[in-house]
Formats: structure tokens, C-alpha cells, sequence
């Protein structure tokens, strides 16, 4: 039996309508584009291990949030913000210091050093929320997670001295 390529080239666009389908209904918290995810939608968590405070921190020029600073809490102080859409791919990172008054730097943008991406293949099943951990040398980390939050190993290095000495 021979197929034409008109017939092939129709059951193959009904094919591709029927995968489409069920990505999209398989969405849940994600923008689906045809060939998978391009978006997830989550609730952005802060961590902050500088030694002071930091404030308008833009992950891809979304504001999700600012953070007192980890001297002034062992526990790495974080904000949340909900329902925060972020897109695949190389992310952008900025946040601006704070501190008391006369304290050199107040005011100051910073851009995250290393190379942030997010990919599918880091977005587990029903993700719901992504930790956005800063560190002392100005890189960051981005761990999605489909429970709640908990500091980085990472950041556990730097949060023990304040954990166990109070400083």
C-alpha cells in the first residue's frame, strides 16, 4: 500500500496535535511550548548568606525579594515571593546591599559571577518551590524543590559558625 505525501505529511500534523495535547494537559505548574516546558511557575525563596542585609534581588528581571542577612539570624533569613514564572534557560541575577547607615557599598548593585541556566531535566515532578541562595563571593545556586525549602550545603558551611557561636 503506497501513502501519498499529502496523507503523510496530514497524519503526521494529527500526530503532532495529539502529542501537543498531552503535554499541555500534563502541564500543571508549567507553560508548556510544544517540544516541552519553556516556564514553570513556583514560589521564589531567598537565601541570604552575605553578612548583611540585601534587597530588590531580580532573578531574569522578575523581583523575588530581598533578605535580612545571616549575622543577624543563624538560619541564612530568606523572603518568599508566590507564583513567580521563571522561563528556561541562562538566568540573570542581581540584588543591591544594605546596611546600617555610613556602611561602604549601601546601595550597591551586584550581579551574580557564575553562570545560572535552568533546564528541564532540574525541574522535578510538581515542583513548587525555588531556592534562590546567594553567597559570600557573589555566586548563587538555584535548587527547585516540590517540598519546602532548606538551606544549601553550601550555605550550611557558611550559616554553622552563627549556628553554634551565635555571631
Amino acid at each position: 500500500m503506497k501513502v501519498s505525501i499529502r496523507g503523510r505529511i496530514f497524519c503526521g500534523l494529527v500526530s503532532l496535535g495529539l502529542f501537543y495535547s498531552l503535554a499541555v494537559c500534563a502541564g500543571g505548574s508549567h507553560e508548556w511550548t510544544l517540544f516541552g516546558p519553556k516556564k514553570v511557575l513556583v514560589n521564589v525563596v531567598v537565601f541570604n548568606y552575605l553578612n548583611r542585609p540585601i534587597y530588590d534581588v531580580y532573578l531574569d528581571g522578575e523581583m523575588v525579594g530581598g533578605s535580612a542577612s545571616l549575622s543577624e539570624s543563624p538560619y541564612g533569613q530568606f523572603s518568599t515571593v508566590a507564583g513567580v514564572a521563571i522561563p528556561l534557560g541562562p538566568q540573570t541575577l542581581t540584588w543591591r546591599v544594605d546596611g546600617p547607615k555610613g556602611m561602604a557599598d549601601n546601595g550597591e548593585a551586584y550581579r551574580v559571577k557564575n553562570a545560572l541556566v535552568v533546564t528541564a531535566a532540574q525541574i522535578p515532578p510538581e515542583v513548587r518551590s525555588l531556592g534562590v541562595h546567594i553567597y559570600p563571593d557573589n555566586t548563587a545556586e538555584l535548587i527547585f524543590s516540590k517540598d519546602v525549602l532548606e538551606q544549601s550545603e553550601r550555605g550550611l558551611g557558611y550559616a554553622k559558625p552563627f549556628q553554634t557561636e551565635g555571631k
